[in-house]
């Protein structure tokens, strides 16, 4: 039976689940970047890291609202590349912790960043839902 995990996420079923609100409102990646470098934990790490993900996959699904060669969808897009950036710093050092726990799965196994930190995630209280970090809080 669906259900809501929080006010952003709905699971459907075991196999599909959706995000149904944009999961960073409000704050700009310039916000979340001082966050990220004031972060003392690897827990607070990989909340970041999940929230700053689950932003720009929302983000880049919203840039087909926009119509290319406006002004506004040049504003977007420059936006979205502000996430991409913050995200790849994250996704650097959340692979380095990973990596120091041997919970980051070789690439010689499996591809995809994403699916290589699952185990990762899970030991920090996220799991894959369907492209989503989903926090197994409750």
């Amino acid at each position: 039976m669906a259900h809501y995990i929080d006010e952003h996420t709905l699971v459907l079923d075991e196999e599909d689940t959706v995000m149904v609100k944009d999961p960073l409102p409000d704050i700009s990646p310039k916000e979340i970047r001082k966050k990220y470098e004031s972060v003392k934990s690897t827990r607070e790490l990989v909340e970041i890291y999940a929230a700053v993900h689950n932003k720009l996959f929302w983000d880049i699904f919203d840039l087909d609202d926009y119509k290319k060669d406006t002004e506004e969808y040049r504003i977007f897009f420059r936006k979205l590349q502000r996430w991409e950036k913050l995200l790849d710093d994250i996704e650097d050092k959340v692979m380095n912790e990973a990596n120091k726990e041997h919970l980051l799965i070789s690439d010689e196994e499996i591809s995809g960043i994403y699916y290589r930190m699952e185990p990762f995630m899970k030991k920090y209280g996220f799991v894959n839902g369907c492209g989503w970090w989903i926090s197994q809080k409750e």
